[in-house]
């Protein structure tokens, strides 16, 4: 059962330390397509921790300190990252509000505008 479940840690420390590489790397197209990977690992650890008995063997108490640190390290990788997008989204809304077409005092049309017509 200790083998297992320090298999599955590894498992699950090996998605989370890649997953933390790319985020740090900004690559969140990486990032995302680790989740499915990520769950399944953690589920299956999940799984096998709650039928855990007796002392645990000393290289998972290594492989929970291990874990600990990769996903805190995770956490703020994500928060950093989901910062930096709802700085892009605010950008773009801001220059999209902006280049919004607007009437003038004498109800003509300013601001950009495209005209498309065909023959």
């Amino acid at each position: 059962m200790a083998r297992s479940l320090i298999l599955t840690a590894r498992r699950l420390a090996d998605v989370l330390s890649r997953e933390n590489a790319a985020l740090k790397q900004m690559d969140l197209r990486l990032a995302t397509s680790l989740l499915p990977e990520k769950t399944a690992a953690t589920a299956d650890l999940m799984a096998l921790s709650d039928k855990l008995v007796g002392h645990p063997h000393p290289a998972l108490a290594a492989i929970t300190r291990s874990l600990d640190d990769l996903a805190l390290e995770n956490r703020q990788l994500l928060q950093r990252a989901l910062a930096a997008q709802r700085r892009v989204i605010g950008i773009i809304a801001r220059a999209a509000v902006a280049a919004e077409p607007s009437y003038g005092a004498k109800k003509r049309l300013t601001g950009p505008v495209a005209l498309f017509t065909r023959a």
